[in-house]
């Protein structure tokens, strides 16, 4: 009975039953122009949830959490579209981190969205070349 389980849940996975979901907003702009922009993102998150996700306020921004959406109510086009505004929001200053996951809500397929936005460890374009002075034989 458990290979037969096994396979129908093989088989099942590619129709997931509900979703959740993490999305970090970070809220810290140099100029302080883009706060109002994080709203209608987050407004357009909760239309791609049917409304059931959770919003908080961190230290350094916003977080938007939802578990286990039913995929009937779960617009996952808008969603996506979602992550693309994300990522156009910031991206002089961040780079969007998505990860998609498989797993179980309740033994039911689940699918799992998280995004976060990640400052690149090294800039995108250097101002200016670095000039280098080639390294020479060493006497010993």
């Amino acid at each position: 009975m458990r290979v037969l389980e096994r396979l129908w849940g093989r088989y099942d996975r590619r129709r997931p039953r509900s979703y959740r979901l993490y999305v970090r907003l970070p809220t810290e702009f140099p100029d302080r122009s883009l706060l109002g922009a994080v709203s209608p993102i987050v407004d357009e998150i909760t239309r791609a949830c049917d409304g059931r996700v959770d919003v908080y306020g961190t230290a350094d921004g916003l977080v938007v959490t939802a578990d286990a959406v039913p995929a009937e109510s779960f617009d996952e086009s808008t969603f996506e579209a979602c992550l693309e505004d994300v990522e156009a929001l910031y991206e002089g200053t961040y780079a969007l981190a998505v990860v998609k996951k498989w797993g179980t809500g309740e033994r039911l397929p689940c699918r799992s969205y998280v995004a976060v936005p990640v400052k690149p460890l090294f800039p995108r374009a250097a101002a200016e070349p670095v000039d280098t002075v080639p390294a020479g034989p060493t006497d010993r």
